[in-house]
C-alpha cells in the first residue's frame, strides 16, 4: 500500500487559510466522549471524523487483503437489509460515508447536512455495527481484485514501483502490504474482517473531530449516538515497522513497454511532521510540473518526454522515501539518466535559488485562502493532525511554522534529509547503454539483484 505524504501536505495547504476564523474547541458529549469541534457557520454540510489507532494488519504478520476486505465488506450495508433502499436514503439526505483501511490508522467518514445528519447516522450506524459480512460478496470482490492486479502488474508504471518497494523495504509485514500482489486476498474471510471491526472500532479508542455549522449539543448527540455500541477497549499494539534501507542500484527489467519508464529512487529522513513543510516546498521546485527544474531539462531542453514527476512517497509514520519518475523515449533514454542525475545532484548541492523560494512561498501562503469552506477538509486535516502527534490548534501552529520559513532553512533541510545518491529502476525493452548493476527479463527475477 503507497500513500503520498505529498498529497497530505497538499490538503494542509488548502485547508490552512484564515486560521483567524477556524477555532478548535476541546469539547466532550454527555456520554464523556472527548472530541474536537470546529464551528463553521457558513458551511452546508456537518462533517464528523472518527479515527483508531489501527496496526493489526501489521501486528498479525501483515495481512495485505485486510485493508480491501474491510473497506469492501463494511460498506456492503447491515445485515438483513437491502442495501439499494439504504443507498438511496442516504443519497435522499446528500449524505456521505467511508471507511478507510491503513497500516497505522484506520477511520469513518460522515457527512451530510446538519437537518439530515442524525437521520443519516442512524442509518450508518447499522452499517458499522450489524454488517452483512457475507462471503460470498467477498469472494467475487477477491476474484476481481485479482484480475485489476494481474492487469496492473502488465504495465511498465507498475513493474517500475515493485522493483522500488522492493528496494527501499527489507522482506517482511510492509512490504507485503506496499506490493502490488494478484493473490492478497486469498484466504481471507468475513470472519477477519469481523474481528477487525471488534478489535479496532472502539468507544474509548478514537480521535474524533468534527466541522461545521451543527450546534454543539446536537451533534455531541450524534456522535455518542454512533459510538453507543461499540466495545470499551483501547489499541496498545505497536506496529513492527523496519527502517527503509539504501539499496540504491541501476536495475534494469527488460520489458517490451512502449516508453522506458525511469524511476529514480532513496531513503529519507523526513519525519511526518511541520518539518516536512520544508520537503513540500523543495521538491516542488525540482518536480512542479512545467515550471520544475527536471521538466526543463527533460522536456524543453532534450525533448525526450512529456513531463516528470518528484514526489514523497509515505510507507508509514517517519518512513518517507523520494521518488523522481519519467517515462522517455527508447533512444533518449541514454541521454536522460545522466541529465537527470545531474538535475538531482546541483539541486542537492545548491539547493533553491531565491526566486524558486519565493514563488513556492508566495503559492502556499496564498493557498492557504483557498478551501478552508469545507468542513470534510478541515476535520479530516485536523485528525489526521493529532494522530501524527501535531497540536490539535493545528492551522495557527501550520501557519507559524509556514511564516518563519526561511530559503535557507530549505537548503539545509534538502542536505541534510534527502539522499545524496539515487538508486535507478529502468523499465525498457534492452538494458544496453543504461550502465545497468543488474538486469532481469521478470519480476520474480529481483532476488538476482538483491531485492
Amino acid at each position: 500500500m503507497k500513500r503520498l505524504l505529498a498529497a497530505f501536505l497538499v490538503l494542509c495547504a488548502l485547508v490552512a487559510s484564515a486560521a483567524a476564523q477556524l477555532r478548535i474547541v476541546p469539547d466532550k458529549t454527555p456520554a464523556g466522549q472527548d472530541f474536537l469541534r470546529i464551528r463553521m457557520d457558513s458551511a452546508q454540510f456537518q462533517s464528523i471524523q472518527l479515527l483508531w489507532k489501527d496496526v493489526l494488519v501489521m501486528a498479525e504478520g501483515g495481512k495485505p487483503g485486510l485493508i480491501g476486505a474491510v473497506q469492501y465488506l463494511m460498506a456492503r450495508g447491515p445485515r438483513g437489509e437491502k442495501l439499494g433502499e439504504l443507498t438511496e436514503n442516504l443519497r435522499d439526505y446528500q449524505a456521505g460515508f467511508s471507511v478507510h483501511v491503513g497500516i497505522e490508522n484506520s477511520g469513518i467518514t460522515i457527512s451530510a447536512p446538519p437537518e439530515h445528519l442524525a437521520n443519516a447516522a442512524a442509518i450508518i450506524k447499522r452499517f458499522i455495527d450489524q454488517p452483512a459480512l457475507e462471503q460470498g460478496r467477498l469472494d467475487t470482490f477477491a476474484r476481481d481484485s485479482r484480475l485489476r492486479s494481474l492487469q496492473a502488474l502488465r504495465q511498465g508504471e507498475t513493474q517500475a514501483n515493485q522493483l522500488r518497494v522492493r528496494a527501499l523495504l527489507p522482506d517482511g509485514p510492509l512490504r507485503r502490504l506496499s506490493l502490488v500482489n494478484p493473490d492478497r486476498l486469498a484466504g481471507m474471510t468475513s470472519a477477519d474482517v469481523d474481528a477487525w471491526r471488534r478489535k479496532t472500532l472502539t468507544r474509548n479508542g478514537a480521535w474524533i473531530v468534527t466541522a461545521g455549522p451543527m450546534p454543539p449539543v446536537e451533534v455531541a448527540g450524534v456522535i455518542d449516538r454512533l459510538l453507543a455500541d461499540m466495545p470499551e477497549r483501547k489499541s496498545d499494539m505497536t506496529p513492527p515497522f523496519d527502517a527503509l534501507r539504501a539499496n540504491l542500484r541501476v536495475i534494469v527489467l527488460e520489458q517490451d513497454v512502449p516508453q522506458t519508464i525511469i524511476q529514480a529512487y532513496g531513503p529519507t529522513t523526513i519525519r511526518s511532521d511541520f518539518s516536512a513543510i520544508r520537503a513540500g516546498m523543495a521538491t516542488q521546485r525540482l518536480g512542479g510540473g512545467s515550471q520544475g527544474r527536471l521538466h526543463a531539462a527533460l522536456r524543453d531542453r532534450l525533448g525526450a518526454t512529456y513531463g516528470a514527476s518528484v514526489s514523497l512517497d509515505s510507507f508509514a509514520l517517519n518512513m518517507l522515501s523520494v521518488s523522481l519518475r519519467t517515462a522517455v523515449e527508447h533512444d533518449k533514454a541514454g541521454a536522460v539518466l545522466p541529465a537527470l542525475k545531474e538535475e538531482y545532484r546541483k539541486w542537492w548541492q545548491d539547493g533553491v535559488t531565491e526566486a524558486e523560494f519565493a514563488a513556492v512561498r508566495s503559492a502556499m501562503l496564498g493557498n492557504r485562502r483557498a478551501n478552508r469552506s469545507q468542513p470534510g477538509a478541515v476535520a479530516a486535516t485536523v485528525v489526521n493532525a493529532i494522530a501524527r502527534g501535531l497540536p490539535a490548534d493545528y492551522f495557527a501552529a501550520y501557519d507559524a511554522e509556514l511564516e518563519k520559513i526561511t530559503r535557507e532553512e530549505v537548503n539545509a533541510f534538502i542536505r541534510a534529509h534527502f539522499p545524496k545518491d539515487l538508486g535507478l529502476i529502468i523499465v525498457a525493452p534492452s538494458a544496453q547503454g543504461l550502465g545497468a548493476d543488474c538486469v532481469i527479463q521478470r519480476l520474480e527475477d529481483a532476488t538476482k539483484c538483491g531485492l
